[in-house]
C-alpha cells in the first residue's frame, strides 16, 4: 500500500507543473492518502535533495528541450535516492517530437534507484511560440491525464510492477546546439521583476531585470510570463526556429501512455 503521493518537477512554463499535478491528485483521491508537491524550478527549490520513502509512489516530470531532459534538471535526479519506491516518468513536450527524452528520465530515475512502473509523453504549449500546441495541456489533455492516473492505481493494485516498454535510442539524441540565447528587455519593461522571480537559472538581475548574464535556457519563461508583453528574442537563429515549428508542427498531437 503506497502511503503517499509525491510530484516533482521541473516546469518553467507551467505545462509540466499541471500534468504532473493532475496525475498526483488523481491518484491520492483515488487511494486517499496524503499528496506532495516539490517543485523544483527555480534555483533556491534545488539547493536541497528530498528524501524518498520505499513506500511512496512519484510523478516524476520534465519539459523537453531538443528531445532530451533539460540537463539542469537531469543534474538534479541524478542526486536523489529513490530507495526503492515506485515512480512514473513523465515528459512534456511542444508538439514536436519527445525523441529520446522519456527513456532518459526513465533511466534516469532508475539509475538512482527508483522503480519506474509508467511512464507518459504529454504535449504543452511550445516554449518558443503560443502558434504550437497553444493552451495545452487543454481539458482533453487533462482528461486522458486523470485517466492514465487510474491506469496506473489499477496497475498497482494488481502488484504488477514492470517496467514499460518505453521508445528511444541509446546512444540519445545529441542535445540541442547551443542557440546564445539572451532575452532582450523593451521599454514596455515596468520593472516588475516577475522574470527574475521566475527565472529557473536565476540569471535575470533583480535590481534591473534589463541586465541578464549567460546561461539562458531558453525556456521563455520569462518571455511567456512577462505581463507587459517586453520580455523577447530577437535573434536570427530563434526566429528561424520558431518559424520551422508553426510551418511544420501545427498539426495536433496526443499524449501517448505507456504503462506494459
Amino acid at each position: 500500500m503506497n502511503e503517499r503521493v509525491t510530484g516533482m518537477f521541473f516546469s518553467p512554463t507551467k505545462t509540466t507543473k499541471k500534468i504532473v499535478a493532475q496525475i498526483t491528485k488523481t491518484l491520492s483521491k483515488a487511494w486517499e492518502i496524503n499528496s506532495r508537491s516539490i517543485d523544483l524550478t527555480l534555483p533556491t527549490s534545488r539547493e536541497e535533495i528530498p528524501s524518498f520513502d520505499p513506500q511512496e509512489l512519484v510523478i516524476v516530470g520534465a519539459p523537453v528541450y531538443g528531445g532530451r531532459v533539460p540537463e539542469v534538471a537531469a543534474n538534479f535526479f541524478k542526486k536523489l535516492d529513490g530507495r526503492g519506491a515506485k515512480a512514473v516518468a513523465t515528459v512534456v513536450y511542444g508538439n514536436r517530437d519527445y525523441d529520446d527524452a522519456l527513456l532518459e528520465l526513465t533511466e534516469l530515475l532508475e539509475s538512482v534507484g527508483f522503480s519506474v512502473i509508467a511512464g507518459g509523453a504529454f504535449v504543452g504549449e511550445h516554449s518558443f511560440t503560443k502558434s504550437v500546441a497553444a493552451g495545452r495541456p487543454d481539458e482533453h489533455d487533462l482528461t486522458i491525464a486523470a485517466t492514465f492516473a487510474l491506469q496506473i492505481f489499477e496497475k498497482i493494485g494488481k502488484q504488477e510492477t514492470n517496467i514499460p516498454l518505453i521508445p528511444g535510442k541509446h546512444p540519445y539524441k545529441a542535445p540541442m546546439a547551443e542557440l546564445g540565447l539572451l532575452p532582450k528587455t523593451s521599454d514596455a519593461c515596468i520593472v516588475c521583476k516577475k522574470c527574475a522571480r521566475n527565472c529557473p537559472m536565476g540569471i535575470i538581475d533583480m535590481k534591473d531585470p534589463r541586465n541578464i548574464t549567460e546561461g539562458c535556457l531558453g525556456c521563455c519563461a520569462c518571455v511567456k510570463g512577462c505581463p507587459q508583453n517586453a520580455k523577447y528574442f530577437d535573434s536570427e537563429t530563434f526566429l528561424q526556429f520558431r518559424t520551422l515549428l508553426e510551418t511544420n508542427c501545427s498539426t495536433r498531437k496526443e499524449p501517448r501512455l505507456f504503462l506494459f
